[in-house]
């Protein structure tokens, strides 16, 4: 699950898709009732960050620890290049995939580069070579 902790105003101009927009004011008046609401594998965002940082704290102090924060995204679209929220988003939606499933996708690639095999482990190209031709 994926919270906006920004103004709504920024909410409503930019955000992540499928993401829900949750005031500031509701973390700072109930942030009890709002922890037993949300799912176990929560991440918050705002456009800096700051406001996000700020409701992990909130529901820290509420015994519900574990809320990831996504930084920077937002901001670097705005000042710098609307490819950087691509890449936020990009990012955004491995970290989901990564919390839902329980699985890594990136590891999983990093895991098949030349450069994490063992000294030992043949290339498909060395295992052809040692197989021989057939008569």
């Amino acid at each position: 699950m994926i919270i906006d902790a920004g103004g709504r105003a920024e909410f409503d101009a930019l955000h992540i898709s499928g993401s829900y927009h949750v005031s500031q004011a509701l973390f700072r008046e109930c942030p009890e009732e709002f922890a037993e609401k949300v799912c176990a594998r929560l991440a918050l965002v705002c456009h800096s960050g700051d406001r996000a940082e700020h409701a992990r704290k909130q529901l820290d102090a509420v015994g519900r620890t574990g809320t990831n924060v996504l930084f920077g995204g937002f901001l670097g679209a705005k000042l710098i290049s609307p490819k950087w929220g691509l890449i936020a988003s990009v990012v955004g939606a491995g970290l989901t995939y990564s919390a839902a499933t329980n699985r890594c996708a990136m590891s999983q690639v990093l895991s098949k580069m030349s450069w994490n095999r063992t000294v030992d482990e043949p290339t498909g190209h060395h295992a052809l070579q040692k197989l021989g031709s057939r008569p």
